[in-house]
């Protein structure tokens, strides 16, 4: 769990520091679902390497 609080907010840092300026409503609304998609497909690899990682990592425990 502290990996994707880590990764939240280190994005969230990173992303704020390099926002453009937003002059219309339908800017600011893309602009928050680019950076909303790309911190959510982030998250979402990472989860899925960690339960196949685990998975893996279970499956030797076993068989040895």
């Amino acid at each position: 769990m502290v990996g994707y609080y880590l990764v939240n907010i280190g994005y969230a840092a990173m992303t704020l520091l390099n926002w453009q300026t937003v002059t219309t409503l339908n800017q600011l609304i893309e602009t928050i679902a680019v950076k909303s998609a790309t911190i959510i497909s982030i998250l979402c690899i990472l989860h899925y390497l960690n339960i196949f990682l685990l998975t893996k990592y279970v499956q030797k425990i076993i068989n040895d």
